[in-house]
Formats: structure tokens, C-alpha cells, sequence
């Protein structure tokens, strides 16, 4: 027997079945209201709706069926049983397609069956509920999912575009050198960040950064980075003399190292910083911590510059060193972020690094479509890490 408070709406024009039925309902716990036709039952309906309705399958003005069809309207999920006389198998089939909750053939000579019918048919109704209840929840939920991602795509296109608007025109043509890049996301934003400039005429400085981590937030930390990196580029004057383009790489790094600790940014970063000297075709470099390391290629062959540093943003009296490297008349120079080695299909680090250099010995590119045919990006579908890819060509 439940114990939900229960309402029973009896309609049945058999009156001695009624009143015995209805004096065992209230006896167990039940409050029945008894109406013998259908026009009482529509007025009954019309205030506080029961929580199950029991009726004759043929009532005497008019079926049962009409007046499941008024129910169904007013509230589907009110549990509806007929309780008739002896019906054929089709007729209580028939019954049960419409709707019908359950069906108990009088005479009843047990009144218990009734109990369990109106129990299990409370347990069917509550259940109804719930679910429509969890099925509004969800709807709600989807909608405010649905508003969420509208919202996070307007955001992160908002944040695309900035990053566009910040990126440097590419290819570009300086003299006998020419420059380019192209970054492919792992998610809508990168994380990584590429930059390059010619100063004073003569001074042609790049560098890229990868920050730790996916998404916006990486990729907001790489905008304020170029920020902060041209900002120094303007007040500190880097890069616009010779005593400067020996001296501004490390000190550089150590502008950015400071910056991303005082302000708490709560993530680090690799980075390779460069600048190439295009009177005498001298490049230093400083390596922060990046991998893998520039590839340089040359009609004579390839190799990988040396070098090695601390990541930025993670210890304070960090110091970079400077490397030095005469490049010759023609050379390509190719700077790649992480994401490129996790294209390697090779075992470790080192032997996922000697297959990048192998990749681009063999493929001598000259265009980053080269380059991204070399390491079959049009083959994957979604990088699993942001690749970024620097080229620098002499010819």
C-alpha cells in the first residue's frame, strides 16, 4: 500500500459497487469521490485534479474512452484504470493503446486487487512525473548550455580576432630575407605566439613563445605577452645597434621573466628569441627552455643549433645565455613550437626531434606549405598540441 496521500475519482453508474468500493478505499487510507456518469466526472474534474481516476470502459451516457480523452488533456499524466465487466483479450488491448493505465474485470471479489492496481498505477504516475520533471531540468539545462557556448564562441571569436590583429603580416619581404609563420591550434585559440620585426634598418629580431596549457587562457597570456614584448621593443629601443644586438636577447628574456612573476601570472613559458644582423648574416639566439631546437638548413646540408636555458615565469634569478651563429649566404631557418614533435611518430624526445630534422633536411622547404606538407598536417584533423612554425629564408 502506498503511503502518498491519495484521491481517488470513482465513476461508475453501478451504485452498490460504488459504495463498497469506496467505503474499503477510505478504510485504507484513500479519499474517494464518487460521481455515476460522465457530465458529473467533467465537473468534478474542473477543481483539484485526483491522483488516480477509476471508471466503466462504458459508462451510461457516454465511453469510458471519452472521458479518458478529457483526462489526457486536462493532465496526462493522471493514471486512468477501467474497471468493467468481462471484456474480451482485444478489448483490454485496445484499451491499454489508449492509454489506459490498467484494467480490472468486475465483479471484484477481492478488493486487495484493487489496492495493488491503484498502488502500482500511483508508482507509475510518480515516476511520470519525475521523469517529465528531469526531462524539463534538461531542456532547461540545454538551453543555458546552448547560451553558454554561443557565448564562449562569441567570446573566443572575439579573442581570434585580436590575435589576428596582432599577428605580423606574413610572408614578408626585408631586403634579401624573407619571413614567415603560420600557427595551427589545437583548440579555437593557441597558446603560442610568434613575432618579428626589422629594426633600424639592419636588425631583423623574431621570437616565439609556446604558453603552458590550452585554450583561452594560454592564448590570453600569449596576447598580453606580444604586448608586453613590443612594449619593450618601443620604450627599451631593442635591437636598433650593434652593442644592443649583442647585448638585448638575454635581456630580453629577463624583461619578460620579471614581468610574468611580479604579475602573478600564474603560468610559464618556453621561448626562442633571435635576431639576425642583415649586414654581416650573423644570428644570436637565446633558447628559454624551448624545444624543439632551430633547425637550420643549407645547401650543405642541416643542423640544429645548440642551446639551452630556463623556461620564463619560474625562477627569479634566472640568466639565458647567448648563442652566435654565422649563417651563410642561403640558408633556411626553421623555428617550430612543441606541438611539432607530438606529429613525430618516433618513441622519446630525442628521437622525435631527429625525425623533425630529417623531415626538413629532406624537404629543403622554402614556403610554410612545404613545410606543412613535410609534417602531413593535412592529413590530422585536430592537432593534439598548438603547432607553430617560423620561417626565415635567405635565397
Amino acid at each position: 500500500m502506498t503511503d502518498l496521500p491519495s484521491s481517488v475519482l470513482l465513476v461508475d453508474s453501478d451504485g452498490a459497487f460504488a459504495e463498497d468500493a469506496s467505503r474499503f478505499l477510505e478504510a485504507h487510507g484513500y479519499l474517494v469521490t464518487h460521481c455515476d456518469s460522465l457530465n458529473a466526472a467533467r465537473s468534478r474534474l474542473r477543481g483539484r485534479s485526483p491522483d488516480v481516476v477509476m471508471t466503466e470502459a462504458n459508462l451510461t451516457d457516454e465511453s469510458g474512452y471519452t472521458l479518458l480523452q478529457v483526462i489526457k488533456q486536462s493532465d496526462p499524466m493522471i493514471p486512468v484504470i477501467f474497471c468493467s465487466a468481462p471484456a474480451s483479450a482485444s478489448d483490454v488491448v485496445e484499451a491499454l493503446r489508449a492509454g489506459v493505465t490498467d484494467y480490472l474485470l468486475k465483479p471484484i471479489e477481492d478488493f486487495d486487487v484493487m489496492l495493488s492496481v491503484l498502488d502500482k498505477a500511483q508508482r507509475w504516475a510518480r515516476l511520470e512525473r519525475e521523469h517529465a520533471e528531469a526531462q524539463r531540468a534538461l531542456l532547461k539545462m540545454n538551453r543555458e548550455l546552448n547560451q553558454s557556448l554561443y557565448e564562449l564562441e562569441r567570446d573566443q571569436s572575439a579573442g581570434r580576432m585580436v590575435q589576428q590583429k596582432l599577428s605580423p603580416l606574413s610572408p614578408v619581404v626585408y631586403g634579401d630575407f624573407q619571413v614567415s609563420y603560420r600557427i595551427v591550434p589545437s583548440l579555437y585559440l593557441s597558446g603560442d605566439a610568434i613575432d618579428y620585426g626589422l629594426l633600424n634598418g639592419r636588425y631583423l629580431a623574431f621570437y616565439l613563445t609556446d604558453i603552458a596549457g590550452h585554450g583561452s587562457a594560454s592564448a590570453f597570456v600569449a596576447v598580453w605577452v606580444k604586448q608586453l614584448v613590443r612594449s619593450f621593443f618601443r620604450d627599451q629601443r631593442i635591437f636598433h645597434s650593434r652593442r644592443s644586438f649583442i647585448e638585448d636577447a638575454p635581456r630580453l628574456m629577463q624583461l619578460i621573466n620579471r614581468e610574468l612573476l611580479k604579475n602573478q601570472i600564474g603560468t610559464h613559458l618556453t621561448c626562442l628569441v633571435g635576431v639576425i644582423d642583415t649586414h654581416t648574416n650573423e644570428l644570436n639566439y637565446v633558447v628559454g627552455g624551448h624545444l624543439p631546437l632551430p633547425i637550420l638548413v643549407t645547401e650543405s646540408g642541416e643542423q640544429v643549433l645548440s642551446g639551452r636555458g630556463k623556461p620564463l615565469g619560474l625562477f627569479e634569478d634566472a640568466n639565458w645565455e647567448l648563442n652566435t651563429v654565422e649563417l651563410p649566404p642561403s640558408f633556411s631557418l626553421l623555428v617550430f613550437s612543441d606541438g611539432a614533435l607530438e606529429l613525430m611518430d618516433a618513441p622519446g624526445l630525442v628521437e622525435k626531434e631527429s625525425s623533425l630534422t630529417r623531415l626538413m633536411a629532406a624537404a629543403k622547404p622554402k614556403t610554410l606549405a612545404e613545410v606543412a606538407q613535410g609534417l602531413a598536417l593535412e592529413k590530422v584533423d585536430t592537432v593534439p598540441d598548438d603547432v607553430a612554425m617560423l620561417l626565415i629564408r635567405r635565397d
